[in-house]
């Protein structure tokens, strides 16, 4: 997300930031029991471009949580520096990964999360 070439490869990526994109029904699973599954499986405490922490949003009601999220991450690890933000999705593309990216951890069996 973020970057300004389109279509980029993996190589590529210089200014974006890796993300994942979730479609979900609220009906079924709250924004908030993202987050904390999310929580759950990423370390936050590193800072690189590529891999920077970031929870990207699309609605007033996301930003309000995480925001809200992103800010009691902050309270929990302190002293620790959080380096996850809360940034709008709103007008930035988003490219899929190459195929070889996708499905990583159901690939591998890696799966960090199981609801």
């Amino acid at each position: 997300m973020g970057g300004k070439q389109p279509n980029p490869s993996y190589e590529e990526l210089f200014d974006y930031a890796e993300a994942l994109w979730i479609e979900f029904d609220p009906r079924e699973v709250s924004c908030q029991q993202l987050l904390q599954a999310w929580k759950k499986m990423h370390s936050p405490k590193k800072q690189n471009l590529r891999y920077r922490s970031a929870i990207w949003y699309l609605t007033e009601d996301q930003k309000v949580t995480a925001t809200k999220a992103v800010d009691e991450w902050k309270a929990e690890l302190h002293p620790i520096q959080l380096f996850t933000s809360a940034e709008s999705a709103s007008g930035l593309d988003f490219y899929r990964a190459e195929g070889y990216h996708q499905d990583y951890y159901l690939r591998t069996g890696q799966a960090r999360f199981v609801s």
